[in-house]
């Protein structure tokens, strides 16, 4: 069985940063270089600017620690004060019908793959692993998830989250495909 735990999240203080909606961008590697630029472009708290950082290859990583850095010291990103489980919902439409794909953010252990418990859902080619791996140890931080599927036949993780999935969504992006209910251990 896999083992899931609560992390302490690094979050924007909307207070300091701004809207949400000018901060957070799709993943990093379906954004061509005209939607990072609109994306950077928003705020100079996008999101976009540390997890596909520019410049010289030699550099850019170190550039987007700084970067990190320097957010979390000004306060534009605050770690959060107690380890959560984040739940996010993504609402998307396909054939005419719309659909809500439920999920949380945590920390999980990784296992050899030979024991079966955490098993890949894809072939990641070693450019975008190399990549990834560069950018989190010179931030020292993890910047984007990774999407995993878990089986809840009888609804056990679901009704965990149930009184949290009735609240008010801490934040429901203007383009309307994810919410976040905020955290909840």
């Amino acid at each position: 069985m896999a083992e899931v735990v609560p992390t302490r999240g690094l979050l924007y203080d909307p207070a300091r940063a701004g809207s949400l909606d000018a901060l957070v961008a799709p993943p990093y590697d379906v954004v061509s270089e005209t939607e990072r630029s609109a994306l950077a472009a928003k705020s100079p708290y996008n999101i976009v600017r540390v997890d596909l950082p520019q410049g010289d290859p030699e550099r850019k990583y170190e550039n987007a620690a700084r970067e990190l850095r320097r957010w979390v010291d000004e306060g534009v990103l605050r770690r959060d004060a107690v380890p959560a489980l984040y739940r996010y919902h993504q609402v998307f439409s396909t054939a005419g019908q719309e659909h809500t794909r439920k999920g949380f953010i945590g920390r999980v252990r990784l296992r050899r793959f030979e024991e079966g418990v955490v098993l890949p859902h894809e072939r990641t080619l070693s450019g975008p692993r190399l990549d990834r791996l560069a950018l989190a140890r010179a931030c020292r931080t993890h910047l984007s998830q990774v999407f995993g599927l878990y089986s809840d036949p009888k609804g056990t993780i679901e009704a965990e989250f149930a009184a949290l999935d009735s609240s008010a969504p801490a934040w429901k992006p203007a383009w309307g495909t994810a919410w976040c209910t905020g955290s909840g251990a």
